[in-house]
């Protein structure tokens, strides 16, 4: 599974784009899982969950997580289609989830928020 992507300048007509979520990093090997939109430090940002492939791993010490939230921006801000997305390697994953944790896919935001004292939720 991948994301897709479409764009409006009223929310009543649409354009479908070409696919911007690819199951192309270890945290998404399986399928981008569920996401959705937001503004982060003025920036389209977009959260979501991830299914990772049996036995893929980032590295030895990766405990094998079967999802993991991750977020992707746009490459171009100055297009106003937003067409091309990516996955920042510094950002990503965000979080996986593990027996330890009982975060599931589900549990993915659907959006965030700042708080007053500047900490995302």
């Amino acid at each position: 599974m991948t994301g897709g992507h479409a764009v409006s300048k009223d929310l009543v007509s649409w354009q479908e784009m070409p696919t911007a979520l690819w199951n192309s990093e270890w945290y998404v090997s399986a399928a981008v899982w569920d996401f959705s939109a937001t503004i982060v430090d003025n920036v389209p940002t977009i959260i979501g969950a991830g299914v990772v492939a049996t036995g893929k791993k980032k590295n030895e010490s990766d405990p094998g997580s079967p999802w993991c939230h991750w977020l992707s921006q746009p490459l171009n801000l100055s297009d106003p289609k937003l067409a091309d997305w990516h996955y920042p390697e510094e950002r990503n994953p965000v979080l996986c989830g593990t027996k330890e944790n009982g975060l599931t896919p589900g549990d993915s935001p659907s959006n965030t928020w700042r708080t007053k004292s500047g900490e995302w939720r």
